[in-house]
């Protein structure tokens, strides 16, 4: 009784050492970053139970970290404004774009978004901005073939991809921790959000197959316990969540993904265009895969490390200068399909 004891009190104390010896070096419990987003009406953007999150139809106005504000229209269909409602003819072209918020345009105004920007410059074009926030591949992929068959298909898809989209694909433990402290975040300045039912679909390889499934984010949310006051749990959760990712297989899965998406549209008479915004390795990576697979790649890269490219300090994406110029990488290909 007295070793199990003494084990006990040996236990507690190297816990109590290893908290001070990470405090003093640095090292910090869980806290959510300092970062607001709200809107006016509120839900512009709300929990989805297939695709992680949606867009909700209506005119908001978008506030970041309380100063930067700007006004997104939502259309009844889930896209953003292109303004071109009262204009659009079936005989016309159409060209969706797809993506993330890059493509949909967070923290500018409508009229600032690079694909509303393209609707002005090709009028005689149809222009569609599908793209939401905090979309990977794995999202586009779940709806792609049934909106694809219907009726009000596009001729032309030009896909943004970034390659960060990689993580979103697989969830992988790295982005399951950014999701993790967005859910969070929304909680915080919206208290019913926790009753939505939310899922994020994602990908993997099994026996060299690709494979789609759904997970919620109650379970996205399970951590390791008491990481909010325990130091060496919070670093125990971090050193999990960065041993655990595969950057290999998450490229390898959104290259199968984009390779399916490309099966899609061609077996549904739709041109597909991927267009790239970084200049990575992965990136590169990509464009050569395409480029053995006959997937039209498009580079609109501009350097965001630029002074006035972003809307820093208060938010790190494209600013309204930076949407000009995609504008204008895109609209060679864009004078080919006039």
């Amino acid at each position: 009784m007295a070793f199990v004891k003494r084990g006990f009190i040996l236990v507690i104390i190297t816990i109590v050492l290893l908290e001070v010896g990470l405090r003093i070096f640095g090292f910090g419990v869980f806290e959510l970053p300092e970062f607001s987003m709200t809107s006016a009406p509120n839900r512009h953007l709300s929990p989805d139970k297939e695709l992680g999150i949606r867009m909700n139809p209506g005119i908001y106005e978008v506030t970041i970290n309380k100063k930067l504000k700007y006004t997104a229209t939502h259309l009844k269909n889930g896209q953003r404004t292109c303004g071109n409602l009262e204009n659009r003819s079936k005989e016309q072209t159409t060209v969706a774009f797809y993506g993330c918020s890059f493509t949909y345009g967070t923290g500018v105004n409508d009229s600032e978004v690079y694909p509303f920007l393209l609707q002005a410059d090709f009028p005689n074009l149809n222009i569609e901005n599908r793209a939401v926030p905090g979309y990977g591949q794995a999202q586009i992929l779940v709806n792609l073939e049934q909106e694809l068959t219907s009726s009000q298909k596009p001729e032309v898809i030009i896909l943004n991809y970034l390659s960060f989209h990689n993580e979103r694909n697989t969830l992988n433990s790295s982005y399951r921790q950014k999701l993790r402290m967005g859910y969070e975040i929304t909680k915080r300045a919206d208290i019913g959000i926790a009753r939505f039912k939310c899922s994020y679909p994602y990908g993997w390889f099994e026996e060299n197959e690709l494979k789609f499934d759904h997970i919620s984010i109650h379970e996205i949310s399970s951590t390791f316990p008491l990481i909010e006051y325990s130091v060496s749990m919070n670093a125990l959760q971090n050193t999990w969540d960065e041993q655990t990712v595969d950057a290999a297989e998450d490229e390898k899965v959104t290259l199968a993904m984009i390779d399916r998406i490309y099966e899609i549209c061609k077996n549904n008479g739709v041109e597909l265009v991927i267009s790239t915004m970084m200049n990575d390795e992965i990136t590169r990576r990509l464009i050569k895969h395409c480029e053995d697979k006959s997937i039209y790649t498009i580079d609109i890269y501009i350097d965001l490390s630029q002074k006035g490219f972003t809307n820093a300090p208060l938010d790190q994406h494209p600013s309204s200068k930076a949407h000009k110029m995609f504008a204008e990488k895109l609209g060679s290909y864009l004078n080919k399909l006039e």
